[in-house]
C-alpha cells in the first residue's frame, strides 16, 4: 500500500520539480498551476431565510387536506355509487330498481358520515374494506341480474318486496307489540341491579305476539308456502320440560333462554305482509292483467370502437386481436332472454311468499289472511293464462 501511494505520487512531484526549475517560480505557485480550479462555495444561507423560502405561506382560509388513502377510497367509492344507480336504471322491474337506488344511496351516505366521523380511528378501515368489497358484490349481483340470471334477479326481487334483508325488518314494525310505557319509578332507573333492588322486573325480552302475528303465524304453518328464502314455523307453543337431563327441576334461568330462543326463531320464519297496493299490483303482474313494461336497452359507450363491437372469431384469434377474450364473447352460462312471459313466472314465485291480511267484513277480531297465487291463478285462468297456484286464503281468529 505504501509502494503504490509512493509510486503514484512521482509523476506530480516529477512535474512539480521541473516547473521550479523551469521557470523559477515557488513551490505553492506550482502545485497551484498543477491543481483544477475549483469553484467557490456558496454561501449557507441563514435557517430561518431558507424556511421562509421552503415553505409557503399558510392560505388566509382554512383548508383541509386529504390523504391519497382518503381520496382513492372516495373515488372508488364515487364510481361504485354511479355504477350501482346505473345497473339500477337497467333492472327489469321498475319498483326493484326505484328501491334498489334508494337503498344505495343511503347506504353510502350513512357510511360516508361514518367515514369522517372516524377518520382518525386506524381500526375503522377495516370496516371500510369491507363495505366497499360489499358494494362490489352487490354490483356483481344487479349486472348478472340483468344479464337474465335466474338466481340474482330473484334476489333481487326478494329484497324489493320485502322477502329478505332491510325491508324485510321494516315491514315486521307494524306486527310487533309496543314497548310497553314504563312507569314513573321506572324512569329514574337506569341499570337492572337498581331494578331488582327497587323491587320492580326485568323487562322482559321475549316476544309477546299479537293477535295480527299469531294469526299470521296460524295461517302460514297451515297453508305453508313454498320455502324459497326461510322454513315454515312448525309450532306455535314452546314445550317446556319439567326436568332436566340429571331429573332435576328445569331451572329458571334455562327456561328463559328457551323462551327467547323459541319466540326469536318464530320471527326469523314469519313472511310479513305487503301493503295493499303493492300485493294487488303484484298479483296483477304475476296473472298477466296489468302488461309489463318493456326492458329497457342498455345504451352503448361512446368510447367503444367498431373492432370492439365486433366480437367473433375463435378464441386464438380473440387472445390475438384483444389480447384477452372479451367477455360479451360468449353468452352467459346461466343467462336467460328476459322476456314477459319468464317474467310473470318470476312474480308468480314472488307472489308465493306474500300475503295480504285485511280484517274480515264486519268483525273487528277477524283477520283474513291470503296468500300469493289463488287469486293470480283464479285471474290468469279467466284470462287465458296458465299461473301456477301457490296461494291459500282462510279466516284467523285473534
Amino acid at each position: 500500500m505504501l509502494r503504490w501511494r509512493f509510486a503514484s505520487s512521482r509523476p506530480y512531484s516529477r512535474a512539480v520539480s521541473t516547473a521550479t526549475r523551469s521557470h523559477g517560480v515557488t513551490i505553492n505557485e506550482a502545485l497551484r498551476q498543477q491543481r483544477p480550479e475549483q469553484k467557490p462555495k456558496p454561501k449557507p444561507k441563514s435557517k430561518a431565510k431558507h424556511d421562509a423560502l421552503a415553505t409557503p405561506p399558510p392560505p388566509p382560509w382554512p383548508t383541509h387536506y386529504v390523504s391519497l388513502t382518503e381520496l382513492s377510497r372516495s373515488t372508488r367509492s364515487r364510481h361504485l355509487l354511479r355504477a350501482i344507480l346505473r345497473e339500477c336504471t337497467y333492472l327489469p322491474d321498475p319498483f326493484a330498481g326505484q328501491w334498489t337506488a334508494q337503498y344505495a344511496i343511503s347506504r353510502f351516505r350513512r357510511y360516508g358520515f361514518k367515514a369522517w366521523k372516524h377518520r382518525k380511528d386506524e381500526s375503522f378501515n377495516d370496516r371500510l374494506i369491507k363495505k366497499e368489497r360489499e358494494a362490489r358484490q352487490s354490483l356483481t349481483l344487479l349486472k348478472r341480474a340483468n344479464e337474465g340470471e335466474r338466481k340474482c334477479l330473484v334476489r333481487v326481487l326478494f329484497m324489493a318486496y320485502g322477502r329478505i334483508g332491510r325491508r324485510r325488518h321494516e315491514l315486521m314494525v307494524p306486527l310487533l307489540p309496543l314497548r310497553p310505557v314504563i312507569a314513573a319509578k321506572g324512569d329514574e332507573i337506569e341499570s337492572a341491579e337498581e331494578a331488582e333492588a327497587a323491587g320492580l322486573e326485568r323487562e322482559s325480552r321475549t316476544v309477546n305476539l299479537t293477535p295480527q302475528l299469531h294469526a299470521l303465524l296460524r295461517s302460514q304453518m297451515k297453508v305453508a308456502p313454498p320455502a324459497l328464502t326461510r322454513r315454515n314455523p312448525r309450532r306455535l307453543e314452546l314445550v317446556i320440560p319439567e326436568l332436566n337431563n340429571w331429573l332435576r327441576p328445569m331451572p329458571q334461568v334455562r327456561i328463559r333462554n328457551m323462551k327467547q330462543k323459541h319466540y326469536a326463531d318464530l320471527l326469523d320464519r314469519v313472511l310479513p305482509p305487503l301493503p295493499a297496493e303493492e300485493w294487488r299490483r303484484l298479483r296483477d303482474l304475476a296473472s298477466g292483467k296489468t302488461a309489463i313494461e318493456a326492458i329497457k336497452s342498455r345504451r352503448i359507450s361512446s368510447s367503444h370502437t367498431p373492432d370492439d363491437l365486433a366480437v367473433g372469431g375463435s378464441a386464438l384469434e380473440m387472445v390475438v386481436m384483444h389480447n384477452k377474450i372479451p367477455s360479451k364473447a360468449f353468452d352467459s352460462k346461466e343467462g336467460h332472454t328476459i322476456t314477459p312471459r319468464f317474467m310473470r313466472r318470476l312474480y308468480a314465485e314472488i307472489l308465493s311468499q306474500c300475503p295480504h291480511m285485511e280484517l274480515a267484513a264486519g268483525s273487528a277480531d277477524r283477520w283474513v289472511v291470503t296468500w300469493g297465487g289463488r287469486a293470480a291463478a283464479e285471474m290468469g285462468s279467466t284470462l287465458g293464462r296458465s299461473v301456477p297456484d301457490t296461494s291459500s286464503s282462510m279466516e284467523a281468529p285473534t
